[in-house]
């Protein structure tokens, strides 16, 4: 699992699943933070807040794949909070580690979405 991979650093169960009342089909998963990313980088298509398969032709962004989804937000925090809702964004904020401990840059969406993907693809834990 992604937590492998930070050691102590990961959230322990507490925090991800009684701490936050997590909506969808995040329970299903064992580690938030690996879905979340591997959904904005595309690696996957299931939305792990919702549980629904992203539509790149459904008319609310919230409903699209990442990197159609990041044209009609601002910024990394607010395509974050728009794809997976407040409280599983503000979950992974307040995990604070690795991509998502950058919520406070004002980065464009669909850049930092490219940033995501390029080092997950050259970082030698990926290889």
């Amino acid at each position: 699992d992604g937590c492998s991979i930070y050691g102590a650093l990961c959230m322990n169960d507490f925090v991800k699943m009684n701490l936050f009342d997590l909506e969808g089909d995040s329970s299903a998963y064992d580690d938030p933070e690996t879905a979340a990313y591997e959904f904005l980088m595309e690696k996957s298509n299931i939305n792990p807040a919702t549980g629904e398969e992203c539509n790149n032709e459904d008319p609310n962004p919230a409903k699209r794949c990442a990197l159609e989804a990041c044209k009609s937000y601002d910024d990394y925090d607010s395509l974050v909070r728009g794809l997976f809702g407040n409280e599983y964004a503000e979950m992974l904020k307040l995990g604070n580690f690795g991509w998502f401990g950058d919520f406070g840059f004002p980065s464009n969406a669909c850049h930092y979405i490219g940033f995501l993907i390029r080092s997950w693809d050259t970082t030698s834990i990926t290889c």
